[in-house]
């Protein structure tokens, strides 16, 4: 599983380096660079700690939970979709 999430690196810097071209000189001088450098210390840190926390639920193996949420939370779905795809013309 480790070996997975370090072949999302490379995808993941280039499609940043590719978003960086997005930023046009003037948006980057109304943002300034102190809070793109905080913005991106801040996902980088909380990013690490997400990876490091799911790798761990994941080992545990307790994903039984995870399964009965994703059940419930497909009958609300379709719950929701059914009821608003009534149209009263």
């Amino acid at each position: 599983m480790r070996y997975s999430f370090l072949l999302s690196i490379p995808v993941i810097a280039g499609s940043s380096v590719l978003a960086i071209g997005d930023l046009t000189s003037g948006q980057l001088g109304i943002i300034g660079y102190g809070p793109i450098a905080v913005a991106l210390i801040a996902s980088f840190i909380t990013s690490y700690i997400g990876i490091i926390w799911l790798i761990d639920f994941l080992n545990k193996g307790r994903l039984i939970y995870f399964a009965v949420y994703c059940f419930v939370l497909a009958a609300l779905v379709i719950g929701f979709l059914d009821a608003g795809t009534v149209i009263d013309v």
